[in-house]
């Protein structure tokens, strides 16, 4: 099993467990952990992946997490208990990463003994094997290298006033887009285009899974390169917290980065 580089830190891991944690949790869930399942889990028990993307047929999906072992129904592995019934997937599963509308879990349905990995998308009813155990499925995890840096030029020039109108509105995707990366390239208080970006981050419209991933690229390559002030931080704290916990996936990528950035 190769775990080098595999998980993005310890801070989000689970507390370690014992034996009889395990029999407690298969007890449950009425199903047998698989042996290099657990033995991941006892060198770190669950968290975020730095490795967290997976080649399903031609598309790319994003494993941002796998779930720990712990008797407490609300962490880890157990939250399966829940899901199964709320979400209505299938019964012979242990959710290992999700969101809601698509999940990575071990499937027993086929094989009780030695369960397979499995990717389900509820919404495009996709129910797709992603490796035979395990071991393979880690193996076959690996970093994301697309958010490496592009040099972008905006296209038109915007006041702050122009630009908080433009917010407020809402209703210009190239203007939203434009608007952060032109404040990236001009000096402007830096905590003001958080600020901004975090009030984009409320927007929910047909364009939002375009324009919000677009406006965080913009962002955070220019930050990377300032030293941060209290009010910067503060700000870019928000942000991380609305970036975690969105419901596009794309969005979801950068709260890793934004960590990165409030911790360096």
């Amino acid at each position: 099993m190769n775990f080098n580089d595999l998980w993005e830190n310890k801070m989000d891991a689970l507390d370690s467990f014992d034996y009889e944690t395990i029999a407690i949790v298969e007890e449950k869930l009425q199903l047998k952990l698989p042996a290099d399942y657990v033995n991941l889990m006892k060198i770190q028990n669950g968290g975020y992946l730095r490795k967290d993307t997976f080649k399903m047929k031609d598309e790319e999906i994003t494993v941002e997490e796998l779930y720990g072992i712990s008797a407490n129904e609300e962490k880890g592995i157990l939250t399966t208990i829940e899901m199964r019934e709320e979400w209505e997937l299938p019964e012979d599963i242990i959710l290992l990463s999700g969101d809601g509308h698509t999940w990575v879990f071990l499937d027993y349905r086929k094989n009780h003994v030695c369960p397979s990995v499995s990717y389900i998308d509820l919404e495009l009813e996709i129910d797709h094997v992603l490796a035979t155990n395990f071991t393979d499925f880690i193996d076959g995890l690996y970093e994301d290298d697309s958010l490496e840096v592009i040099e972008f030029e905006s296209e038109e020039v915007y006041t702050e006033e122009e630009f908080e109108r433009i917010v407020e509105e809402a209703d210009s995707p190239f203007a939203l887009t434009d608007g952060v990366l032109y404040f990236t390239e001009v000096d402007c208080v830096m905590a003001w285009l958080v600020t901004q970006v975090n009030r984009i981050m409320d927007i929910d419209n047909e364009e939002s899974e375009f324009v919000l991933p677009e406006v965080l690229y913009y962002l955070l390559n220019r930050i990377s390169e300032i030293d941060l002030n209290d009010e910067v931080r503060e700000a870019l704290d928000l942000l991380g917290h609305k970036v975690k916990e969105h419901k596009i996936i794309e969005v979801r990528k950068y709260y890793k980065r934004i960590k990165e950035i409030i911790e360096w």
